[in-house]
């Protein structure tokens, strides 16, 4: 069974929420005190703010309120900052589009059994999948919040194994992130594969293709006899 990261591997993630950045900071640069220094700003509250919610220490909710503050210097009653940043994730959901290579892989793989692992919750990643038509090619969708642990946590693999009935020896894992996805993967037992779209310098014990659809299935990884 082959499994795919969404973000960044699928799905252009890293593109849209650029492109969401500079179209939210020029809907709204006259309430922007430094609209000049816009995006290195919009950068940077994202890492101060981020980093308590991922250590729990604030709800999703609270880190996006305390972002459109700081970033309009201004102290927004929780609706309005609320409806700021639904703004901005209209415009980054209309900014996810699918790498070109995505389809032709899905296709050429429509025999096999494809899933899903992912980090973050699992409407919006799911949404993702739908939006951009690719929703129907996969049998099993595991995210981080399914699984109670993101990647690279070996539970969210083995989660996916036992929800897709699938055996680790005969699963397959590709996603962009060398760490998160090929190693942690890799060590969950599945045969992990680096998406290197950068043709970065790769390790010689991480198998890494340049584009998905220089990707091949072993022969015990074909069909439907991966069922366990």
């Amino acid at each position: 069974m082959i499994f795919l990261d969404i973000d960044d591997t699928l799905i252009t993630h890293t593109r849209a929420l650029d492109a969401a950045a500079v179209e939210f900071g020029m809907r709204f640069k006259d309430r922007l005190p430094h609209y000049q220094d816009f995006l290195s700003a919009w950068s940077q509250s994202f890492q101060r703010h981020m980093q308590p919610f991922r250590e729990g220490k604030i709800s999703l909710e609270e880190q996006r309120r305390r972002r459109m503050r700081e970033i309009f210097q201004s102290d927004l009653s929780d609706g309005s900052a609320d409806e700021l940043f639904s703004s901005y994730l209209e415009l980054y959901e209309n900014n996810c589009k699918l790498f070109d290579d995505v389809l032709p892989f899905l296709d050429s793989h429509s025999g096999e059994k494809l899933g899903i692992i992912s980090n973050w919750r699992t409407e919006p990643q799911v949404g993702k999948l739908e939006k951009t038509g690719i929703r129907g090619y996969f049998s099993s969708i595991v995210t981080e919040e399914m699984a109670g642990a993101p990647k690279p946590n070996r539970k969210i693999f083995e989660y996916a194994l036992r929800v897709s009935g699938c055996r680790a020896e005969n699963a397959v894992y590709i996603g962009d992130n060398l760490r998160e996805d090929a190693k942690a993967s890799g060590e969950a037992g599945f045969r992990g594969v680096w998406l290197n779209r950068d043709n970065l310098k790769c390790e010689e014990n991480i198998e890494s293709i340049p584009r998905l659809t220089e990707f091949r299935l072993l022969p015990n990884q074909s069909g439907y006899s991966n069922i366990g």
